[in-house]
């Protein structure tokens, strides 16, 4: 089974906004150097710092698209691994590992986390949970935290309709294990008392769940037989060409991820090699406009 790239992307760390206001600065002072002022040679020289600095971002985009690179490569090796049976080691596997875990879930301690956004049918984005639920081993002995994916909101105050996506008895489970979350900066505070979780923090759920805070975190991978239900192209993929085919989207709750999805980072290899034409290309430019404000200096000379 292989894994395939995801061409969409959340995150631009430089965006063109940036780029196109360093690019006005440079010309700016360009455009100011052959007004006619006396310049010297080594004032006239220092116009090639913005495209020297320009040429630097490139070359870092570059860099940290091959250090991405090497990062994907290896968390598809881990998930492309035999799955290691989580209850049957002592030590806990690396994040990113396969797994599998046997036992029953006690949906009684499931937190519910969010609200987040998922894919839909539709083609939008819809509010939902993610739901944790702790899953014991048939001797009683072990214990892991199951991030069993996205849910509708309504599962947290309606039990009847969730009660539908919650086996009973003895299930396997396919996943990776997981560190949690680190909640953002405009993320609040987990709140334990209300059983309101707006994060995963692997020892605060755990310990509402009357479980160690060292229980380990897995992540449950989408089954590759899920049904699934054929959406169309969002605006976005369309406009950015990254809309090849009709994706399709799980039809099944709780929604896991896929390892498409677990082999993706915000930030793909070629967004930064789009930075770094971005970036080179404005080098380029400014570096015509030093030039040619340089020669403009040395004719007046």
């Amino acid at each position: 089974m292989g894994i395939g790239y995801p061409w969409t992307t959340t995150v631009t760390p430089i965006s063109s906004s940036s780029a196109m206001l360093f690019f006005s600065i440079g010309s700016g002072v360009a455009a100011r150097s052959g007004s006619g002022s006396r310049r010297t040679p080594w004032s006239a020289a220092l116009l090639g710092i913005p495209s020297l600095l320009a040429a630097y971002l490139g070359n870092w985009q570059l860099e940290r698209r091959q250090w991405k690179m090497r990062l994907l490569e290896e968390r598809r090796e881990q998930l492309l691994a035999e799955p290691i049976d989580l209850f049957a080691v002592d030590e806990l596997p690396p994040e990113y590992s396969r797994v599998t875990l046997t036992g029953t879930y006690d949906h009684a301690k499931a937190a519910f986390v969010g609200p987040r956004g998922r894919p839909s049918s539709a083609g939008v984005t819809e509010q939902s949970y993610l739901v944790v639920t702790p899953l014991t081993s048939a001797d009683g002995k072990r214990t892991a935290l199951v991030n069993r994916g996205w849910v509708p909101l309504s599962w947290r105050t309606d039990p009847e309709e969730r009660r539908v996506g919650e086996p009973s008895g003895q299930v396997t489970v396919v996943g990776v294990v997981r560190h949690g979350e680190r909640a953002g900066q405009f993320v609040p505070p987990n709140d334990l008392e209300a059983c309101t979780w707006y994060y995963v923090n692997t020892a605060e759920l755990a310990q509402a769940a009357g479980r160690d805070a060292d229980t380990p975190l897995v992540e449950a991978i989408l089954a590759a037989d899920a049904p699934t239900v054929v959406k169309p192209p969002s605006a976005m993929e369309v406009l950015g060409g990254r809309a090849r085919s009709l994706p399709a989207v799980p039809d099944v709750v709780p929604l896991p991820k896929t390892l498409d999805e677990l082999c993706s980072f915000s930030v793909m290899p070629r967004d930064h090699t789009n930075y770094a034409a971005t970036w080179l290309t404005l080098s380029a430019a400014t570096a015509a406009l030093a030039v040619k404000a340089v020669r403009g200096t040395m004719r007046r000379a």
